[in-house]
């Protein structure tokens, strides 16, 4: 059995509410911890804009074979 995932368009808005409490959580913690922290929260941004990336694009291919 074959199961073919459907690749909806994503869309790349941001909460800003959730962004917003993010960096103020961030904010708040010492100094060292708050570099990683950020560091952390880039990498989440950058990974959640790649995947939703991948999604549009095979969602575009399995538009065209249609």
């Amino acid at each position: 059995m074959v199961v073919e995932m459907k690749y909806e368009q994503q869309d790349n808005r941001v909460c800003m509410h959730y962004v917003t409490d993010r960096i103020m959580n961030i904010l708040s913690e010492p100094k060292k911890e708050m570099e990683k922290a950020l560091k952390e929260f880039h990498e989440e941004m950058v990974y959640n804009l790649g995947i939703n990336s991948m999604h549009n694009h095979f969602g575009e291919e399995n538009e065209k074979t249609k």
